[in-house]
């Protein structure tokens, strides 16, 4: 019999588009998961809804909670699984009836620790996907790589990846943290010897106005802590990406000035990310040419010389990217 697959989902306040989400994980064409719901202090019907399919399907089996934030859902669904993989799926997602078998069997087939699959956007109706059968082998410097310096955004996130259950023995995702992923991904590839990317979209990603990640405050000013945190790991465990991580972080200073600049309780915050972006880019400077892409190291000069500028251009780079 395969192993079994444990998919997590935290729940909270999603009555809108629970159903769909928790469908697409009772249609999987792999049989032997189980489907671990964290009920987050939600105060709509999610709860009921997640009923129904408990009652409906004993693999799904529902726990309920204080509400904490999506990491403490994350970590406590890890808690409660028995399964020998962890799949993180959000309540307002959903995936590819194929999505558990195609990953499954990419980490059997390459023996690797983790296996990542594409995803594709969506706003109404889950799209149709065309059968892509393209695959590559990441060692971990590669992956890593796709995270500190290419930005890859599918490398990233939590969601869209199977992985070893072990992986996560001595890692947990930073409770009251936004862009969680941010602090943990990394270092998850970090433990793995071979990593499997499928070119198939096979989790679907609906972002909603009122969303975690729909609106800008000064609280996602947290990331910052990511990518700071991030130069020092690199610096000790792969030194060759320590300049990538820290021109990284570079940038996402310009980029948080730029989105909290027009924001009322935004000034104090601004100046401080000014001072700090200031302060380091002497040290920036003396890094190698292929540290940052050209455009990037571009916009940091333009950040320093003259931030009005840079904000017209991040208005325009920022409607078109995933960052």
């Amino acid at each position: 019999m395969k192993e079994k697959i444990s998919i997590i989902i935290p729940i909270y306040n999603v009555e809108r588009y629970l159903k769909r989400c928790l469908q697409s994980v009772w249609k999987q064409s792999y049989e032997n998961w189980e489907c671990i719901l964290i009920n987050d202090g939600s105060t709509d019907e999610s709860e009921y809804i997640a009923k129904k399919f408990v009652q409906k399907d004993k693999r799904f089996v529902l726990y309920s909670k204080e509400n904490g934030g999506l990491s403490s859902a994350r970590n406590e669904g890890m808690k409660k699984a028995t399964g020998q993989y962890f799949l993180f799926l959000d309540s307002d997602d959903a995936i590819h009836k194929e999505t558990l078998t195609r990953l499954y069997e990419a980490i059997k087939r390459d023996n690797s620790d983790v296996s990542i699959c594409h995803y594709v956007k969506f706003s109404d109706r889950i799209p149709n996907v065309y059968n892509i059968d393209g695959s590559s082998i990441l060692t971990k410097q590669q992956a890593v790589k796709q995270i500190i310096k290419e930005r890859r955004r599918y490398m990233i996130t939590a969601w869209g990846k199977l992985y070893k259950r072990e992986l996560f023995d001595s890692i947990h995702y930073p409770v009251g943290r936004l862009n969680e992923d941010e602090f943990v991904t990394y270092k998850i590839f970090m433990k793995c010897n071979k990593i499997s990317v499928l070119d198939m979209p096979l989790y679907f990603y609906f972002q909603r106005r009122d969303s975690i990640m729909g609106t800008y405050s000064l609280k996602r000013l947290q990331v910052l802590e990511a990518f700071k945190e991030s130069i020092g790991y690199m610096k000790k465990n792969m030194p060759e990406l320590y300049e990538a991580a820290f021109a990284n972080y570079m940038f996402n200073l310009a980029v948080a000035d730029y989105r909290i600049h027009t924001l009322k309780d935004g000034k104090k915050a601004q100046k401080k990310i000014r001072q700090e972006f200031l302060k380091k880019y002497h040290h920036y400077q003396k890094f190698s040419k292929d540290a940052i892409c050209k455009e990037k190291k571009y916009a940091l000069f333009l950040y320093k010389i003259f931030p009005y500028f840079f904000y017209l251009g991040a208005k325009i780079y920022l409607t078109f990217s995933d960052d």
